[in-house]
């Protein structure tokens, strides 16, 4: 618990933090108005949500570890490159799964426990494809070039496996107990407006993903928690 209370500190200390988080989720609410967006219109919202996502959290991990108060160019682009690294990742996923998926609806149709699990294979992913790249971000003073900060990142990252694992199951369990609790209580109450909802649903599932992905185990290598 100690480390969650440093965490909680350091964020005191950059309140900037809340900016990125807050415009991304508003970006994210305006782009899920488009649910019906079909052909290259889905395409183009598919896009910009992906953009979005990489956009603040390469802010986020460039206030955390600044000042908290700006966000030099050239960090920002070397950390926006480092993130992009971990995406072949989950396209990798990404057809594997859906490969499984198509396969076993053409057959008996796969039971919806499997679906479930599908779904939570693919954030653990993504919340791993993020640390990795956050890990090689903290490794790039060391390394001349990308690839190489790409693969002290990795070395890092298998080093402090179960560290990680536990840090990021924990994310995703708490990601959606919180998401879950906060619409049970703000539908029992009758309401008829679903847009503050789903903004406050977005900013619970964009901060306690960068809390778990990014915050702490950039505090946790800084403290010495993770074996370099």
């Amino acid at each position: 618990m100690s480390l969650l209370y440093e965490v909680r500190a350091e964020a005191f200390k950059r309140p900037w933090l809340a900016a990125p988080i807050v415009i991304g989720s508003c970006l994210q609410l305006l782009l899920g108005g488009f649910s019906a967006a079909t052909g290259v219109l889905l395409i183009a919202k598919t896009l910009l949500g992906a953009a979005a996502t990489v956009a603040v959290t390469a802010v986020f991990i460039e206030l955390w570890r600044g000042d908290g108060r700006r966000v030099e160019t050239g960090g920002l682009l070397r950390t926006t490159v480092l993130l992009l690294m971990s995406y072949p990742l989950l396209l990798l996923f990404g057809v594997v799964s859906t490969s499984l998926t198509y396969a076993l609806l053409h057959a008996d149709g796969p039971p919806l426990v499997f679906l479930y699990l599908m779904i939570c294979a693919g954030k653990l992913v993504a919340f791993a494809a993020t640390a990795l790249s956050v890990l090689a971000v903290a490794r790039r003073e060391e390394s001349a070039a990308a690839l190489q900060a790409f693969g002290r990142g990795w070395r890092l990252m298998m080093g402090n496996a179960g560290f990680l694992a536990g840090v990021l199951i924990a994310t995703y369990l708490i990601q959606e107990a919180a998401v879950y609790g906060v619409s049970l209580a703000y539908y029992s109450l009758g309401t008829q407006s679903g847009v503050a909802i789903r903004l406050l649903t977005g900013i619970l599932a964009t901060t306690i993903p960068l809390i778990g992905c990014v915050a702490v185990p950039l505090q946790a290598l800084k403290t010495g928690r993770l074996k370099p």
